[in-house]
């Protein structure tokens, strides 16, 4: 196994999140656009198996906290 980043193949990551029965909003790239004008940003990646299929998908948003200037994150 191993993590593929999605970025730049979102109509592919789109294609795996409709085959998924629980997928929200919040798992988006769009949600992540969202997000990216208020101070945060993401990674998008997949998780594939040794067959170069993907298993699993997740968007993880960033944002530096104030003050702290540490990152907090969120996976979704």
């Amino acid at each position: 196994m191993y993590i593929k980043d999605m970025r730049n193949s979102i109509a592919e990551y789109h294609e795996f999140l409709q085959t998924q029965g629980n997928c929200t909003f919040f798992q988006t790239p769009e949600w992540g656009e969202v997000k990216n004008k208020r101070e945060w940003s993401n990674d998008i990646l997949f998780v594939m198996n040794d067959q170069d299929e993907p298993v699993a998908a997740t968007m993880i948003l960033y944002r530096a906290l104030p003050v702290v200037k540490k990152i907090f994150s969120v996976c979704t």
